[in-house]
Formats: C-alpha cells, structure tokens, sequence
C-alpha cells in the first residue's frame, strides 16, 4: 500500500534526523565534560520528557518532539546569576569555549565519512544505463534505439548510468544533438539523438525509460480474473529465469518470447522464495499492427528510423489522409481503417507539408 511506503520513509526520515542530531550534540557534550563544565541537561527531541532519567549533575532525557535536540550547560550565557566558578561554560578561556561550539559540527563531518565508507562498502544502487522503454515519437524512438540497448557511451561520458544520461540531455544545447554509443546483440554502433525540450517537466528529454526488474509484478500487470498469469501459479513476487530453456536478462527478452507466442504454452523457470520453481502460462492472443509510427491524430508526430514506415518514405508531419482510398479522420479513425484491411496490405495517401500528395 502507497501509505505503508511513504509511513516508512517518514519513519526513516525522522531517525535520519535524530541520529545526526545525537552525535552534533554528543559533540558539544563530551568536549565540555572534558573541559570541566557541568551539563545540566541533554536532550534528544525537545518539548516535554517522556524518558529521563538522572546521573550525576547531568539529566539525560528524551523528549516528545524527535525533530532536535540539546545541551544545557552550566553559565554558557553571560547572565548575573553567573557565580564565576571554574564549572561554568564562560569561566573557560575562549579556546576552550571554541572548541565546545565546533565539537557539534566535528562530529557530524566525522560521522560522514563513516557512513560514506559503509555506504560504499555495502554497495550504492543506481540505475544502470539499460533502455528498459523508448517513448514513441521520442527522440530516442526516431533515432533506432529499442528497448534492451545500452547505452554505454554518451558524449564524452563511458558507462553512464540513467543519471548521467538525463544530466547530459538536459544540459545539451547543441542542435546537432548528443553521440551515442549503443550495445545490441553484443555489438556497438554510434547514433546521434536530438532532443527535444518537454514544457511540461521544463527540461529536454529523449523519451527513454530504464529497464525493470525481472519480478513478475513489475514486468506486467494482471488485468483480469482471467489473465493467463492470473489463473497459472506464478506469484507476483516471481523473478523469471528462463522460459522454454532460454536465459531471460531482460524485461524486452521476456516480453519478446511472449509476443512470438501467443496462444502457445510457455515453460517458466521462476525463483521464488531462493529456490527454482517451474510454471506453465499461455498468453493471450493479441492482435496488434505495428509499421513504425507515432502520432495523435493522422497527422504523424514521429517516423521511426529504420522502421518499415521509414523505408516508404513517411516522414515527421506527414498527414495520412486515406487508407485504402477511404478517407480517415484522426488517430482512432486511422487505426480502425488499417486494422479492417484485409490481408493487413493498406495504401496510404499521404499531405505532406507542402501541401502535395502520394
């Protein structure tokens, strides 16, 4: 559930918080103690006590309010009540009282490197460089890249990982676009991609997504009671292997195979709870016709490089005007036409910009 989620991360955040208040404040504790001054209290959280307990001169509490913290020392402000016993924070000389003001910060820095060794020690997760989805009509899409690529060079930047790619993008301000290096098949080509500036976020994008886990719950979702994943074994927590003995590394393999085989029964090999478990599914039949374009209306916003479309010279702003010598009317009336061809064999007449036709 959505509020479990984020009921944690407040959870996290607020431990988060509290740790790094503790040691700021261990700091500024442990330094005056050793200078001699008397803590009266210290206190993480602030507001009223609902632990506390006393040692010596000093009464250590927790308090309600987890956001802060503090210690109270004995005279650390210039006050008349101030008795001028050697005890007293501003009876120590100037560098003894420097050196509690700076404890609180030391610490902190000192927790830092700490928490970076562990941090790397433990292992930082990115997300890698693998194109998971590329948007159609995406400058990315009109390029040739495909789901499954990996991108392993992008300007001057070898084996970048998603954040390196939309920094690179957004920052781009050449109209010649940016270089890439791509990885398909175990082989490299280069491809260069303009990208194109997306008012809605405020920044350039070129339409990709990273790839996704191999969990059964995050490549697909069951619609139905009568999905094929629905009414076979597999869990939602399922991580493919293999399907009829073929290594799955990728979201794009897996839904490859599926797609090659509609109405066909599939041998999945799953891990699930660390041990290898075998299912049989048969996809759904679904009919789909794909020659390579992108657009809202007849009107193409997007002509895939290399793509069937490509190939019969359909260009960006092309207006697909009849199908089969019947008039269309927008996106819906465009696909309803192609997909009632028969033998799916369509002639397209095509408004190009300047008014001509094909």
């Amino acid at each position: 559930m959505p509020f479990i989620g984020i009921s944690s991360n407040v959870v996290l955040v607020i431990i988060g918080i509290g740790l790094l208040i503790f040691i700021h404040e261990l700091g500024h504790f442990l330094v005056a103690k050793k200078i001699g001054v008397r803590v009266h209290a210290f206190s993480l959280g602030f507001g009223p006590a609902i632990i506390r307990k006393q040692y010596g001169e000093t009464d250590y509490r927790v308090s309600l309010i987890p956001l802060g913290g503090y210690v109270k020392l004995a005279g650390e402000q210039r006050e008349e009540s101030n008795t001028g016993e050697e005890w007293e924070f501003m009876s120590k000389k100037p560098w003894q009282r420097a050196a509690v003001l700076v404890a609180g910060v030391a610490c902190n820095t000192i927790l830092a490197f700490f928490v970076f060794i562990v941090a790397f020690r433990i292992g930082v997760p990115f997300i890698t460089a693998e194109i998971g989805q590329t948007i159609p009509g995406g400058a990315a899409w009109e390029a040739g890249i495909r789901s499954g690529d990996k991108i392993v060079r992008i300007d001057n930047v070898k084996d970048p990982d998603f954040e390196d790619i939309f920094i690179s993008v957004a920052l781009n301000s050449s109209s010649e676009g940016i270089n890439m290096e791509i990885e398909r098949d175990n082989e490299t080509f280069d491809v260069n991609v303009v990208p194109k500036y997306d008012a809605s976020v405020g920044v350039q994008r070129i339409g990709i997504a990273p790839a996704s886990t191999l969990e059964v719950n995050k490549i697909f979702t069951v619609e139905n009671a009568d999905a094929p994943a629905q009414v076979s074994e597999l869990h939602a927590n399922d991580k493919i292997l293999e399907v009829n003995g073929k290594k799955i590394n990728s979201a794009n393999d897996f839904r490859e195979i599926v797609n090659a085989n509609p109405g066909k029964e599939l041998n999945l090999t799953v891990l699930r709870k660390g041990q290898d478990t075998n299912i049989k599914v048969t996809p759904a039949i679904v009919t789909r016709w794909m020659i390579g374009l992108s657009c809202a209306t007849s009107k193409l916003d997007g002509v895939k490089k290399g793509s069937f479309a490509h190939s019969l010279g359909l260009e960006k702003g092309d207006e697909i005007v009849k199908v089969n010598s019947q008039d269309v009317h927008g996106f819906s009336g465009l696909i309803n036409t192609i997909k009632e061809s028969p033998d799916g064999i369509v002639t397209l007449e095509v408004k190009k910009d300047d008014g001509t036709k094909k």
